[in-house]
């Protein structure tokens, strides 16, 4: 009579499960108190300006609108026409995307540490739980994730994680399996997180590296692998990255210019990306990167050391644990793209939310020398063990603790670019930003000298114009007004913005024809201006048809409401009355 084996594997997938689902439950809780922040910064241009949401059932319509992330776009229409314009639903889409993006992290890891164990006899279930769970927590309740979570408009980088861990995942599956609709699916999601974010272009890199260092024996050959899968996503990744480049030189930032010395600036945001997620640094909505004026000063030098330290600290890691050098690896790969446009003169030094796919693999580096720490250290009895999970749960407690602290000051806008101004108090970016906050709250008086520091900080913005003279107009600084508009008709002889500006001065000092004749030359340099067109309409119909008069004097109360217009139209309104 034989013996039944005692069922120890469904005891650690139990486990595993479990573990997993803690770590997903961590980051929700993390985030609750992100549910009911506004929305921010790109926020308004990507959503509540965005048009194209209210398209839906209209694919083609979303995905012109962003043409290089129209998967993204995608969901916010989805979300708009279950919320509509209310924040909570897209914040809730946001951290149900990060829920699920912690459980694949755990179940990557756990399969890469089985992998890294190879070819010893051992894979070692209790290692991949222990390098799984403390990747998946780390990257669940750490504050450098915040900007992509708890900030609607990162989204594009949820998306991205969420396509690039499932096509790790599927490709695992094709080289132990050898079945071809593995294959076909990891090319799937991978396109699709091509959709959601230009970062993907180097999962064919991650792919390859994983299979040659980690990567199980298989039946089907690497070479065939290399020909049949790596070789044509790299194609179409090269068609892509042409593409994305396109789009950029011809439409979004076609002035823009290449200068060498950004390189150094980036080397610097990656060294800083890391020290950041170590927790050493304040977080910030904006970082300032001083530029490098030579190649040969301290600073530069100090800048290029870092490239060989690098190298040589990811060689050490191969030697000591693969798993962990392969998730430095994947760490720098994937900031390899956005430091490449900056490079090229697009975008920002530094953002917090670009760490989030990149991320994945510093936690995995983490775990995986957390792993090799603990079989170490926790041989040596029982109180050493428990100080070792002491010690974990104060770290992950403390992340979490952050994590919230950054949730609420994401609640307030005005805090948020104050905080910034702050830490950048010299770069024009922030203050812009800090007068849209002062003004968007009502508070065009205090925006004023903030928009005034951002046009003597970068002349050629030309919404710091716009909103200046439109704040100085709704506080009544006519004068004042006139003078910002006519400077930025002088710097952009062509702006509707400028002329429009222009005409609503006019027609809050009440020189209404001037006015007309100026919103007219608006229109002809840029017709799509709704609100122009409106006031035109109603300007020009008001001594004919009381209705228009009174939807003229209603906009220009909305516009000035303390100019000479306005209180003529308030006492003629009293005169009317019976």
């Amino acid at each position: 009579m034989s013996v039944a084996p005692t069922p120890i594997v469904p005891a650690r997938v139990g486990l595993r499960w479990s573990l997993a689902l803690f770590a997903s439950a961590a980051a929700a809780a993390v985030y609750l108190n992100a549910l009911h922040n506004p929305f921010i910064y790109d926020d308004h241009r990507l959503i509540v300006e965005n048009d194209s949401l209210s398209a839906l059932p209209n694919l083609l319509a979303i995905a012109v609108h962003e043409i290089t992330r129209p998967l993204v776009n995608l969901t916010y229409a989805i979300d708009w026409s279950i919320w509509g314009l209310d924040p909570f639903g897209f914040h809730l889409t946001n951290v149900l995307l990060h829920m699920v993006n912690v459980a694949l992290v755990f179940l990557l890891a756990g399969r890469l540490t089985v992998d890294a164990a190879r070819p010893s006899a051992d894979p070692g279930a209790p290692a991949a739980n222990l390098v799984a769970a403390a990747t998946a927590l780390v990257f669940a309740v750490n504050p450098m994730m915040t900007q992509a979570v708890g900030y609607i408009s990162g989204r594009s980088e949820l998306l991205c994680a969420l396509f690039v861990l499932l096509a790790c995942l599927a490709v695992r599956q094709f080289i132990i399996t050898s079945r071809v609709v593995w294959a076909f699916t990891s090319v799937g999601v991978w396109l699709l997180a091509m959709l959601s974010k230009e970062v993907a272009a180097v999962v064919p890199i991650v792919l390859i590296l994983y299979d040659r260092w980690l990567a199980p024996p298989s039946a089907f050959p690497f070479r065939k692998r290399l020909a049949w899968l790596y070789a044509p996503m790299g194609v179409v990744t090269v068609a892509a990255v042409a593409v994305r480049l396109w789009v950029l030189e011809r439409v979004e930032y076609p002035s823009d210019t290449f200068e060498p010395t950004f390189v150094l600036v980036q080397l610097e945001a990656i060294r800083r990306y890391a020290m950041l997620l170590f927790g050493q640094g304040p977080q910030s909505i904006f970082h300032q990167v001083d530029p490098y004026t030579d190649w040969l000063s301290a600073r530069a030098l100090f800048t290029i050391g870092t490239v060989p330290i690098a190298m040589l600290c990811v060689w050490t890691l191969y030697r000591l644990h693969r798993l962990a050098a392969f998730g430095t690896v994947w760490f720098l790969l994937f900031l390899v793209p956005s430091s490449t446009l900056f490079i090229l003169g697009r975008g920002e030094a530094m953002a917090e939310h670009r760490t989030y796919v990149a991320g994945i693999g510093f936690f995995l580096a983490i775990g995986a020398l957390v792993e090799r720490g603990a079989q170490v250290y926790l041989r040596r009895g029982a109180w050493t063990r428990r100080l070792a999970v002491l010690a974990a749960c104060v770290v992950v407690a403390q992340l979490a603790m952050h994590t919230v602290l950054r949730n609420a000051a994401w609640s307030s806008p005005v805090g948020l670019w104050q905080d910034a101004v702050a830490r950048a108090s010299g770069h024009w970016l922030p203050r812009l930003m800090l007068g849209e906050a002062f003004r968007e709250s009502g508070q065009c008086a205090n925006a004023v000298p903030e928009y005034r520091l951002a046009v003597a900080g970068n002349p050629d913005e030309p919404m710091a114009y716009a909103h200046l003279g439109g704040c100085l107009i709704a506080i009544n600084r006519l004068d004042e007004a006139s003078r910002v508009f006519t400077a930025m008709n002088e710097h952009y002889p062509e702006s509707a913005e400028a002329a429009a500006g222009l005409g609503l001065v006019a027609v809050a000092e009440g020189r209404l024809d001037e006015g007309q004749g100026l919103l007219r030359e608006s229109l002809r340099r840029d017709g799509a201006s709704v609100p122009v067109q409106q006031l035109l309409v109603a300007l020009e119909g008001r001594g004919d048809d009381l209705s228009q008069a009174t939807a003229f004097c209603e906009q220009v109360r909305a516009i000035a409401p303390s100019s000479r217009t306005a209180v003529d139209c308030a006492r003629g309104s009293e005169g009317a009355r019976p």
